[in-house]
C-alpha cells in the first residue's frame, strides 16, 4: 500500500510540472509575439494597376512599325476678356469703288464696225444703211402670243383671243362669190368689246379687207359665235374697253 501511495504521489508531482512548463512556454511564446508585433506598421496595399479596354478589330501586324503615340493638346487657357472700351474703334466706312465705264464709241467707230460685220457682201454698206438698222423696230408682242393677235398683250390674252378668233374662224362661211385670188389676199379687222360673262357688247370692222361681201360676212359671223366663253378674271376691264382680231377666208399669214 504505501508503495501504490508513493507512485501516485510522483505521478501527480510530474503532472504538475508538466502542466506549469506548458503554461509557461505558452505565456513566452505569447510575450514574444506581442513584443514583436508592437509598434509594427501594417503592410502597404498592393499598388493599383491601369488598365485600358483594346479596341474590337483586326490585330496589327507585328513587322510593322509602331504607331506614334499622339499627344494630348494642352487644355486651352483662360483669357480674360478684352477690353471693350479699349479695343472699341470708330470705323470709317470703306468708300465703294465705282465699275470703270467703257468708252463711248465715236460715229466713226460705229461705223467702221459696220462695214466690217458686212465685208462679205458685194455692195459696201454706207452711212444710211447704218442709221436704217439702228432705227429698225421689231414688232412687239408676247413670245407665247398669236400669230394673228394684233394687240400686245399677256399670256392670258393671247389665250383668250386664239379661243374666240378659233370659234369666229369656225363660224364664218365665206361667200361663194370670192376668187381665190381674194381668198387668199382679203383681210379684215373687227374690233370687239366682250361683257365679264362673255356677252357681245358691240363690234365693227376697223380695217376693212377691200370687199364689202367679205366686211358683211365678218360682222355676221362675230354675232353668230356670241357669247364666249367669259373672259380670265384679271382681264375683264380690258375686253370690256374692246380687242382688235384678224379675220381672213382661209387663214391669216
Amino acid at each position: 500500500m504505501s508503495a501504490l501511495a508513493s507512485r501516485a504521489g510522483q505521478n501527480r508531482i510530474l503532472m504538475i510540472f508538466i502542466g506549469t512548463s506548458l503554461a509557461l512556454h505558452v505565456a513566452f511564446v505569447v510575450v514574444v509575439a506581442v513584443t514583436l508585433s508592437w509598434g509594427k506598421k501594417p503592410p502597404a496595399p498592393p499598388p493599383a494597376i491601369k488598365t485600358r479596354l483594346v479596341k474590337l478589330g483586326k490585330q496589327r501586324d507585328e513587322k510593322l512599325l509602331p504607331r506614334i503615340e499622339k499627344k494630348a493638346p494642352p487644355p486651352p487657357s483662360k483669357k480674360s476678356p478684352p477690353d471693350v472700351q479699349k479695343d472699341k474703334k470708330t470705323k470709317e466706312p470703306t468708300p465703294k469703288k465705282e465699275p470703270d465705264k467703257e468708252p463711248t464709241p465715236s460715229a466713226m467707230d460705229v461705223l467702221n464696225k459696220f462695214k466690217e460685220k458686212h465685208a462679205d457682201e458685194q455692195d459696201q454698206p454706207s452711212l444710211s444703211d447704218l442709221i436704217a438698222e439702228r432705227t429698225k423696230t421689231t414688232d412687239e408682242g408676247h413670245e407665247q402670243g398669236s400669230k394673228i393677235g394684233t394687240e400686245v398683250s399677256g399670256r392670258l390674252r393671247a389665250t383668250y383671243n386664239d379661243e374666240i378668233l378659233a370659234k369666229m374662224q369656225s363660224n364664218l362661211e365665206v361667200p361663194n362669190t370670192l376668187s381665190d385670188e381674194e381668198r387668199v389676199r382679203l383681210k379684215a379687222r373687227v374690233f370687239l368689246r366682250i361683257d365679264g360673262d362673255g356677252s357681245l357688247l358691240s363690234s365693227k370692222v376697223t380695217r376693212k379687207s377691200g370687199n364689202p361681201t367679205f366686211d358683211n360676212a365678218v360682222l355676221a359671223t362675230v354675232k353668230k359665235s356670241a357669247p364666249f366663253s367669259a373672259p380670265p378674271l384679271t382681264e375683264r376691264d380690258f375686253y370690256r374697253n374692246g380687242v382688235s382680231v384678224n379675220l381672213c377666208p382661209s387663214s391669216c399669214r
